[in-house]
């Protein structure tokens, strides 16, 4: 995969999370490795973690990546 692909898949992913209504998402850290997306950060409530993860999954298939959600939720 080529780096100018890999830097497009996380600026998408970025852009949706930054586009959401629900601003904790903004705040979490997106990482492309390999073939894997990364998701970090810390949210306030599970059903934010599982958000997140739902709204990257179609850029993720799209991308035939894998998505790791490491999302702590305190």
């Amino acid at each position: 995969m080529s780096v100018l692909l890999i830097h497009e898949t996380e600026k998408r992913a970025r852009n949706i999370l930054n586009a959401s209504p629900v601003p904790e998402l903004r705040s979490l850290t997106i990482e492309e490795d390999g073939d894997v997306l990364r998701l970090s950060g810390t949210l306030s409530r599970y059903y934010h973690k599982q958000l997140a993860q739902e709204t990257l999954r179609r850029v993720c298939r799209e991308a035939k990546l894998v998505l790791r959600n490491l999302v702590c939720v305190e």
